[in-house]
């Protein structure tokens, strides 16, 4: 379980959906805190 509270397509209910998690920046933002990061857009998904 990968804990995550960002606004992302695999984060739900407070965990992230992949099998792993890759930092990938500075994390000083959601947007270049993961590689996997994808912003949700809209509703909840």
């Amino acid at each position: 379980m990968i804990p995550c509270t960002e606004q992302c397509i695999y984060q739900r209910d407070g965990t992230c959906r992949l099998r792993r998690a890759a930092t990938g920046g500075d994390g000083k933002n959601a947007a270049s805190s993961c590689a996997h990061y994808i912003e949700k857009r809209g509703g909840s998904r």
